[in-house]
């Protein structure tokens, strides 16, 4: 199973936490997140069940009728693997396979940045590894 995520933002924090389980460890009250960009929606729910497969409810998917083209797969963590978080937005950006071609509004204040990146369950373990 695999995934095709076009963007990546910063870590933040993950509204609606409490809801959520680190995608790590699998504890409660996973209080950052890492927003990842696809296209389209069916990615997203392919991507958000790649992460939920290994723990269950650490991933949601931000899909807005009211904005259908900006949708995200937002990956939680607790604080203490806050730092996997960042090692995993570090592994999607530096092994980016193809460059993406997306239509960006530059006067649209979002950051992020833009790859073209599968993602697949090996990649996902290997950021789950990085600071335990």
């Amino acid at each position: 199973m695999s995934a095709c995520i076009i963007g990546i933002r910063e870590v933040g924090g993950c509204a609606g936490s409490s809801s959520f389980k680190c995608f790590v460890c699998g504890g409660k009250d996973a209080g950052f997140d890492l927003p990842l960009f696809v296209e389209p929606k069916a990615e997203g729910e392919a991507l958000a069940s790649l992460f939920n497969s290994r723990v269950n409810n650490c991933a949601l998917l931000d899909y807005r009728l009211s904005e259908p083209t900006w949708i995200q797969v937002k990956v939680c963590a607790c604080p203490k693997h806050k730092p996997n978080l960042h090692t995993l937005s570090k592994i999607l950006r530096e092994t980016v396979s193809v460059e993406c071609n997306c239509v960006f509004d530059s006067a649209d204040s979002r950051d992020w940045t833009h790859v073209k990146r599968i993602v697949t369950a090996d990649l996902i373990a290997l950021s789950t590894k990085a600071g335990d």
